[in-house]
């Protein structure tokens, strides 16, 4: 079983919709308003909230 994901918002929104329907938990940036974010601030949230970043 896969940890939490984060999808960066260069990841296609199709891929995220894939991979919930295989029941993965997966945040995407876009949704969370945080495509403005740096990298270093994404990492740090998804590692406050132990995801992993993809």
């Amino acid at each position: 079983m896969l940890p939490p994901l984060v999808a960066n918002a260069n990841i296609a929104f199709s891929v995220v919709q894939f991979l919930r329907s295989q029941g993965i938990d997966v945040l995407y940036t876009r949704e969370e308003g945080w495509q403005y974010y740096e990298d270093k601030e994404i990492l740090a949230n998804a590692h406050a909230m132990h995801q992993i970043v993809i």
